[in-house]
Order: C-alpha cells, then structure tokens, then sequence
C-alpha cells in the first residue's frame, strides 16, 4: 500500500468514527413531574402563562402545555432558552400597564424567587445532562475534536522545525465558524477535500525535513510518534509506522504519522482528563500549539493532576512568547476581525481608513491592551471602561486624541468615557459594520453575546431584508422602527437594536460623531434587556458595569469555549458562576480569570 493511500485510509476511519459520534444517544426520560407541578409551574403561572400561554403566544412560545423531558434534545434546548432569559433579568416583564411593557423598579422579593427558580432549573439540566452523559459513554460515543487549521500548522512546524505548514495549510478550506470560533467540535467537518489536502500538507511538509537522509531507529520513530500524538505510543501503535519505513521511506512513514487520527483528533477519554489530556488542553488553549517538554515531563510523573502545578504551568506559560498565538488567535474570533475583510469599509467614503492603515492600528491597539491587561493582571471590568489604550500618531488622530510625536505606539491616558474598553475600540466598531454604515443590529447581537453573555435568537423564516433610505430622510433607528413593527421582528429587535443605539456615535469605522451626515443629531439612548436605561456611551458603559459579575461570567465562558473547543451548555452555568463569585473575591483580574478557567470542572472534563 502507498503512504497516500495509508494516510487516506486512517483518515477515513476517523471520519467514520467522528460522523458516528455525531448522533445523540439518549437515555431514558427521566420522570421531573413532582418537581415541575410543585417548582417549577407555579412560577410559570404567576409570571409567564399570560404571555405565553393558550390565548397569547409572545415570540410563538407557549410554556402552559410544554412538558418539561430535558432528556430530550428539542426539549432541552427550550427549556434552556427559558433558563437563559430568566437568569438574565430579562423575563418576565417586571410590569405591565394595558398592552404596553413598563419597567418598574427592580423588587427584591421577585428577584429572590427567580434565582431560586433558576438555580433549581440548572440543577435540573444538569442531571439531565449527566443522565445523558453516562448513556453517552456506556455506548462509547461522543463527539470528536480535531485540529482546527491553525492549531494543525503550528504543531507540524513544532515537530519539523519547518513553517512550511502554514503556507500549505491556506489550501485547506475554510473552517466553519460557531459562536465566533473556529474549533467547535461539534460544528467542525471532515471530508474527502479536507483529507487530501491533510495528505498532501503532510508529506510536503515532511519533504522539506527530508528524513530519508537520516538514519531512522524504531525508538525515533516511536519518540516523534508520542509527541506527535501527544502520549506515550505502544509497541502496537507505532508497528505499521515502523513497517512503511522499513518497506519504503522514513519520510513516508513520517509522513503518516502526520496523517494518523491520533494525530488530527482530541483522542481524550469521557470524564476527569488524565494528564496528557491536561497538558494538550493547556497548550492548545494558551499557546494553540503541542505541548513542550515541561508539559509532557509534568503529564509522564502524573502532576497535572494537582491544581498548584497547573497554576504554575498556566503562569510560565504566559510568560513564554507563544502566549502572543493565544492573545491574537483569541481576540482575532472574540472580536470578530475576519468581518473587516469580509465587508471592507468602502474605499472612497472611508479613504483614512486604507491611507492611515487603521485596520492594522486597530488590531494592535486590542492586542496591546489585552496584553497589559494579562501582565498586569488589570479587572476585566476595563474591557468594558478603561481610562487608557494604546495608540500610534494615526489612531490617535482618528480618535481625536492628542498628537502623538513618538514613533509607535504608547499607552496614553483617556480624557473621557468615549473611548477606552472594548466595546468603543475601532476593531470592534470596525467588524460590526457592513464597511457602508453603521449597523445596530450587529452591533447589538455582538454585545448580547460578548458583553452580556446571551445567546443570539434565531430569527424568524422570511424576514424581509431593511429597507434601505437611499434618499437620507430618516435616521437609522428610524429604518429600524419601521422595520420592527412586524410583531415577528420585534420580539428579537426589541432586546438588540437598543444594545446597537449605545454605540450610534461611532461611524463604521470607529470615528466619533455629534450628527448623521444630514445633520440630524445622533441619539445613543437604550435600554439593556433588563431594562436599566442609558442616554449615551457614558451612560451605556456604566449600565454595563453595574451587570460586571454577568460579564465576568460570560467572558469565562468565551475563555472556556476556546479553550476546550466545545459551546458552553445550560448544565455549565453553575461552575460558571462559581468562577465569576470567585473571581469578584480577587477584583477580577484577568490573569485570575485564565487561573480559575484552566483549573475548573468544565477545563479537567470531557
């Protein structure tokens, strides 16, 4: 058999065993009818029936005849999506008056029983989650995680010493991008495309190392092997390797250890990871890249099993210069930069944009400030509202701050709330818009779910698409009014369009403005979906940091989502908020954060 056609076959049966996992195996419905009837519905009747009950259905969500069978996937995900706007303050409506929803101050004896009501439903789907976990791993299934692209080229280029895998790498097809990341397991895709050119990137990039030349031993073979894939390898795991380099070249058996599944695939075992999986998971999070020979010398004497060590481990790692592939990977998905090639701002209406080379201004300027935020250990809360960010001579005449007379960029200090944090960085102003103008309702879904921590609704089949003003008669949130007066637009847009107001006095390209190019005044007032009101940025971010625990949660769950390549669940929230509660106890840092991440339950289980 050919290296090329012994590399196809042990990529096709990784793809047979990935595209079997894919399939949900659910156990038995657990019986929660006591617990409903006597927790859970009398909530629901006193709060929630009325709107979504037999005579009204608000957002086509009837709750009254709804089983509670979380056992059941569609049953669980709407069960879920209750969990997630009740935890959130944003349901139910805190009062009504006629048709209309006013919010009254907040009652702290109602927001007692929702907690409570919340904290039992994740209690819930937790072990309705766990039931399905344990018939998940009776069967042996599971769904399986590769190596996104990235993570694919650094890790050749740490076993050969070659970048030549990140040039042949940009021949695979593009990734499919899941809650903003790239490396969801359950949302990735093998195919026979992808495997060529897996094959190809691998004996390529071994033919530039070209091993026929040495004198390749079964005990090289078998160290490449178990760093290659990540373990130690057995005497029956690395034969056939030994056999094709003995039968035909080295650098075709190499080469196929490059192709081997345990190479491509997160081979890691159901429940607490051993250390080898501890170490892969730490150096693919922070590093996205193998681990080195201080991990593997940790995972061979079984330490990563001890919190200190990983903390230890999480701190020298940040320190070594490949921590920056983390910082940019991270930011690059979390702030959505791909948007800003995807729709480019338009070249003669934003000409500064290309001659000042603002988007490579902006991109630095985030990885600067995440940066010191990490070495500094500064309060996640500056994402939100810091007095400072970093800036060269062009970004700074952009933002309309002082004259910069140094070359390069230095930290300056902010004169007021219209800039500094994330939110009012030109990358994120920049990726949130369609490169023409500005656009709330991106805006408002990046803040939902990067901000808030919410997910983004479904929207609707057959929306009609917003009616463009090509005259310049009506404001934006003018367009979007009318746009919203189809009650099936107005459930979503109600909760998003607000969140993209706050930022109304940003162009597309990040510049500040007082008025729209035909001269009406912008206006930047809103209402988060809990209703708390803002009438401008400074308002905006002060009503954001007044949620900074829901925050802190949410950006844990960013963190944890990239690091362990899977979407955060409803059966995740409780260990969330337990890293949020810990992390307000130490001013939350953001260095604090990455150390409770990568020693929680959700980072040391599979």
């Amino acid at each position: 058999m050919s290296s090329m056609n012994a590399c196809r076959s042990l990529l096709l049966i990784a793809f047979t065993v990935c595209c079997a996992s894919r399939g949900p195996a659910f156990g038995d419905n657990i019986n929660y009818a006591s617990g409903y009837k006597a927790k859970l519905k009398p909530f629901l009747q006193e709060n929630c029936f009325r709107c979504h009950g037999e005579k009204i259905q608000k957002a086509k969500l009837r709750l009254d005849n709804l089983p509670f069978k979380p056992t059941d996937p569609d049953n669980y995900d709407l069960w879920q999506n209750v969990l997630d706007r009740i935890a959130s303050g944003e349901m139910p409506p805190k009062k009504e008056k006629g048709a209309r929803t006013v919010v009254a101050k907040p009652d702290p004896a109602f927001k007692l029983k929702a907690d409570k009501i919340s904290e039992w439903m994740t209690e819930a789907l937790e072990q309705a989650s766990e039931q399905v976990a344990r018939t998940k791993r009776a069967k042996g299934k599971g769904v399986l995680r590769r190596l996104s692209k990235s993570q694919y080229a650094n890790s050749v280029q740490e076993l050969l010493g070659s970048e030549a895998s990140k040039l042949l790498v940009e021949t695979f097809p593009e990734e499919f991008i899941d809650e903003g990341f790239d490396n969801i397991g359950s949302s990735q895709v093998m195919s026979d495309f992808l495997v060529s050119h897996m094959i190809k990137t691998a004996e390529d990039a071994v033919e530039f190392t070209d091993f026929d030349k040495k004198s390749t031993t079964r005990e090289e073979l078998t160290e490449f092997a178990a760093r290659a894939f990540r373990r130690p390898v057995t005497d029956a795991q690395i034969a056939p390797y030994f056999r094709l380099a003995e039968k035909a070249t080295a650098t075709r058996a190499y080469a196929a250890i490059l192709c081997s599944p345990r190479f491509l695939y997160f081979y890691d075992d159901p429940g607490k990871l051993d250390s080898y999986a501890v170490a892969s998971r730490l150096s693919y999070f922070l590093w996205n890249s193998m681990p080195d020979k201080t991990l593997f010398a940790l995972a061979a004497d079984d330490k990563l099993q001890d919190e200190e060590v990983i903390l230890e481990q999480v701190d020298r790692m940040l320190e070594d210069k490949k921590a920056e592939l983390f910082i940019r990977n991270f930011l690059h998905q979390w702030l959505n930069i791909d948007n800003i090639a995807e729709l480019p701002p338009d070249e003669k209406k934003f000409k500064t944009f290309y001659d000042d080379g603002l988007e490579e201004s902006f991109t630095t300027e985030s990885f600067m400030v995440f940066k010191y935020m990490l070495d500094e250990n500064r309060p996640v809360t500056e994402f939100l509202s810091a007095d400072y960010t970093f800036v060269d001579s062009d970004l700074a005449e952009h933002y309309g701050l002082e004259e910069i007379k140094d070359f390069g960029f230095v930290k300056v200090k902010l004169p007021d709330l219209r800039r500094g944090g994330f939110i009012t960085q030109g990358a994120v102003l920049t990726s949130t818009s369609n490169g023409v103008e500005t656009s709330p309702v991106m805006r408002g879904i990046w803040v939902l779910q990067n901000i808030l921590g919410l997910r983004k609704p479904a929207p609707p089949p057959n929306v009609p698409a917003l009616a463009v003003d090509t005259r310049g008669t009506r404001t934006l949130r003018q367009q979007l009014a009318a746009h919203t007066k189809s009650s099936r637009c107005a459930s979503c847009h109600r909760h998003i369009d607000p969140l993209g107001f706050g930022l109304e006095n940003y162009d597309a390209i990040g510049g500040w403005r007082e008025e729209y190019k035909n001269k009406v005044k912008v206006n930047s007032g809103g209402k988060l979906p809990t209703g708390q009101k803002y009438r401008n940025i400074a308002e905006f971010k002060k009503a954001l940091l007044s949620r900074k625990e829901s925050f802190a949660q949410g950006l844990a769950s960013k963190f944890l989502t990239y690091a362990i390549g899977r979407k955060m669940l409803g059966t995740d929230r409780s260990e969330l908020k337990k890293i949020a509660g810990k992390l307000k106890k130490k001013n939350y840092g953001l260095r604090d954060l990455l150390h409770l991440s990568a020693t929680s339950k959700i980072f040391l289980t599979r």
